[in-house]
């Protein structure tokens, strides 16, 4: 068998070589790639940090019932940017806010639980029957809290006339009677 199609020891040693020499630290003085560089690693971490925080106040401020033009003009951006950070925290805020409702509710769960445990039927019915009426009492003043109120807006009155088109004024307009 003929050795001459497999590569020696000597030219092995030589590929190695070369391959340490253009891949060690600060040997050689060929330029590293960009993607080693620390700096734009840095770079974009400052960058995501910024986008971070602006999301962040674009939420409180949003929570505190600002429009996106008042939100753009505070942060120094541009609504557009505005909508594109809530369109990256909406879902964030819709987990909270579930998971808010839900804490609630197994809150209000293990309450119910409690105060029924140990009643028996008909006071459990009664009991029932106030809760339910409480409840009740409760969304309709929430409902009631939901309609806008206008202030100093008076009630409409409702006024019946007669547009006379036989005869019109000195001016040509119809005259109007009244009853």
């Amino acid at each position: 068998m003929e050795n001459e199609h497999f590569p020696g020891i000597d030219e092995i040693r030589e590929v190695q070589q070369c391959k340490s020499r253009c891949f060690s630290r600060g040997r050689s003085n060929a330029k590293e790639a960009s993607y080693r560089k620390v700096s734009v690693y840095i770079k974009s971490m400052k960058k995501y940090r910024r986008e971070r925080e602006r999301r962040r106040q674009v939420r409180l401020l949003a929570e505190k019932g600002h429009t996106q033009k008042q939100i753009a003009s505070e942060l120094g951006v541009s609504t557009r940017t505005i909508k594109r950070d809530w369109d990256k925290i909406r879902s964030y805020v819709k987990g909270q806010v579930r998971k808010e409702i839900w804490q609630i509710e197994e809150a209000k769960r293990k309450e119910f639980e409690q105060r029924y445990e140990k009643l028996g039927a008909n006071e459990k019915l009664h009991l029932l029957t106030q809760d339910l009426k409480s409840a009740t009492e409760s969304a309709h003043r929430l409902q009631s809290r939901r309609r806008p109120r206008i202030p100093h807006q008076q009630t409409p009155k409702q006024l019946d006339c007669i547009l006379d088109l036989d005869s019109p004024t000195a001016d040509g307009f119809p005259s109007v009677i009244v009853p």
